[in-house]
């Protein structure tokens, strides 16, 4: 699997094409120049001889309509190149390559393929179970699932368009594509570069999630997660006492026990009011903020008062108008060490309404939340 290719503005002889196995096509490309004749030449005898033979051409003309052309090997180890045998004006450019020979198809006793073997490397079209060790040299390509038991070593680029389960030692050398979902169980030395097309998606050592309309994404590694929320007309209440502002909050999410470690927080909302709950409002155009805490938001003034209310997502003011605001974008806090190891954590997401913006004493009113909040976070582990 090679290419030589160049130009020719006079006569001469382009580089030489080693070419190993037997019945492997030479695709020969060229056009341009004006009144210049070429051919294709293979070495006779042993490489080293310097005599040649033509074995495609000679060609004369000028816009390559005679190309491409296709030379098919007759024997192991030949020689090949191009030569320019007679020059008139211009500028030929050409190019000869060999194409990815299939050397070897394993088949069931039904003729369907079980895996087939090039000079570019394996193909495997459906799943490949390994229970022992297994030393790929070359390149690896699975279109389908691939299951290790045993050890896997790759020298080559390995491409998995199917889903990765690897419950063996993995081996990388050289770049490692997933297209699909990686579930990996034991240990991977990779020197090379990782690319998944699609998340790590992991179900254990999670949290549990809590509210009415949300759902949740969980992505990551055994240390490291990342756990997406989707809010869907999630009703945050707003009860206000007296004259004071309207506050309230719902739990989102339960962390796992242990020392939780929060990495980041943001949030993308949109904040509107329903119809049903606009009577207890003193206008369309509400104000107020909203955040991300460990804990209920309990002071009816502003957030912050309560320390961890909004420990998560710092609290942003919100501005409807027409009883909506289509965008309020929420900041992650700074990285801290949440609760000790025998202590859970959660995730509150709390809204306030300014004093002015809703009725006195109104105990069941509530402000309907859309959107996307992203937490990172780590389990430190018990040490409590």
């Amino acid at each position: 699997m090679a290419t030589v290719s160049g130009t020719f503005t006079g006569v001469g002889v382009s580089a030489n094409l080693d070419l190993v196995a037997v019945g492997e096509d030479v695709t020969y490309t060229f056009s341009g120049g004006t009144d210049v004749i070429h051919q294709l030449e293979r070495e006779k005898g042993s490489i080293g001889s310097g005599a040649w033979e033509v074995v495609l051409g000679p060609y004369t003309d000028d816009d390559g309509s005679d190309s491409p052309v296709v030379y098919s090997v007759k024997h192991a180890n030949e020689r090949l190149r191009a030569r320019c045998t007679s020059y008139g004006s211009g500028t030929l450019t050409y190019s000869f390559s060999d194409g990815d020979k299939e050397t070897f198809v394993m088949r069931d006793k039904d003729g369907n393929v079980i895996f087939t073997v090039t000079q570019a490397g394996i193909t495997f079209p459906g799943t490949l179970t390994v229970d022992g060790a297994a030393t790929v040299t070359g390149a690896l390509t699975q279109t389908g699932n691939v299951v290790l038991a045993g050890t896997l070593t790759v020298d080559g680029a390995a491409t998995i368009t199917g889903a990765l389960t690897q419950t063996g030692a993995a081996t990388l050398a050289s770049d490692l594509t997933v297209d699909g979902n990686s579930i990996q169980t034991g240990t991977t030395l990779q020197t090379g570069v990782q690319t998944n097309s699609a998340e790590e998606v992991i179900s254990h050592g999670v949290g549990t999630v809590a509210g009415t309309g949300v759902a949740v994404a969980e992505s990551g590694s055994g240390a490291f997660h990342k756990t997406v929320f989707t809010l869907t007309d999630v009703l945050i209440p707003q009860a206000s006492i007296t004259t004071a502002a309207g506050v309230g909050s719902i739990k989102i999410y339960d962390f796992p026990t242990g020392a939780i470690f929060r990495m980041g927080c943001t949030a993308d909302l949109a904040i509107t009011i329903a119809a049903a709950e606009q009577a207890d409002f003193t206008d369309n155009t509400p104000e107020g903020d909203i955040g991300i805490g460990s804990i209920t938001m309990a002071n009816d003034d502003a957030f912050g008062t309560d320390a961890t209310d909004d420990d998560w997502g710092t609290a942003q003011t919100y501005v409807m108008s027409a009883w909506a605001d289509a965008d309020v974008a929420i900041s992650a806090e700074a990285a801290v060490m949440l609760a000790d190891g025998g202590t859970d954590a959660d995730l509150f997401l709390s809204a306030l309404t300014d004093a002015g913006d809703i009725d006195d004493g109104v105990s069941s009113a509530g402000i309907t939340v859309n959107g996307t909040i992203t937490v990172l976070w780590a389990n430190c582990g018990q040490f409590a």
